[in-house]
């Protein structure tokens, strides 16, 4: 079960989205807790003694607006997801420096919804599928969550796996690691290196951006490609 915040000023709004929200996640026969907010300050709040797994907010809020609120939504919660919603596709732009799950137009409102609860639904089957690596030092054998893994780097006979844990050694080919993870949402920007896509915040020169600033090669082959995989992300998160 998802709990979910919603924060709006607009009552009536409020309770369209709600609607909606409702309708998509019980087609995917999925219980929800809701919690209504016509106010950054009461959303805030509430915060503190709630642990929410997704909010949608409102970017043009009185007194704090959504921008400023989510930075401190994610410093209560920094694995919150945050769905910005707004009238103004102009600041659509300006919302990627927040790192938000996605966006919702007021003005498309029914099909937008849908998309994002589909992906919400898609992202937590990703988050249950994992790859094996071998720990040597304890003499086992352990699952690593593939949506933790930023990028995979080749390294001789062997490949790095990059994680926001920690660097796995696998002995594997690039090619078969490339195979088993397409599905899950990885390009291959470089003879040497993959990316997780989810993690890809720009591309500049040759080098992909991931969060936390890191740069990846982009062969030159690749990056007409690597812009489209970009850009082909930046319309899904609308």
């Amino acid at each position: 079960m998802y709990s979910i915040a919603l924060c709006d000023d607009e009552e009536h709004f409020l309770t369209l989205l709600e609607q909606e929200i409702k309708k998509s996640f019980h087609f995917h026969n999925m219980d929800i807790n809701l919690l209504k907010f016509s106010s950054s300050y009461d959303c805030l709040c509430s915060f503190k003694s709630n642990m929410f797994d997704i909010i949608f907010l409102d970017i043009n809020m009185p007194h704090i607006n959504g921008f400023e609120l989510s930075s401190l939504l994610k410093e209560l919660n920094k694995n919150i997801e945050i769905i910005f919603i707004t009238s103004l596709d102009d600041v659509v732009y300006k919302a990627f420096d927040y790192k938000p799950f996605g966006f919702i137009r007021k003005q498309y409102l029914k099909e937008e919804v849908k998309n994002q609860v589909n992906r919400i639904m898609q992202l937590a089957q990703k988050q249950c599928a994992n790859i094996l690596v071998e720990d040597k030092d304890n003499n086992c054998v352990l699952p690593v969550p593939i949506h933790e893994i930023h990028f995979i780097e080749n390294h001789k006979n062997y490949i790095n796996i990059h994680t926001k844990n920690g660097i796995y050694k696998k002995r594997q080919t690039m090619y078969s690691i490339e195979q088993e993870l397409a599905p899950y949402g990885f390009f291959r920007t470089h003879a040497g290196f993959i990316i997780n896509i989810k993690y890809l915040i720009g591309i500049k020169e040759n080098m992909a951006i991931l969060e936390n600033q890191i740069d990846i090669p982009i062969s030159p082959l690749k990056k007409k490609k690597a812009q489209q995989i970009f850009l082909a992300k930046f319309r899904r998160n609308i």
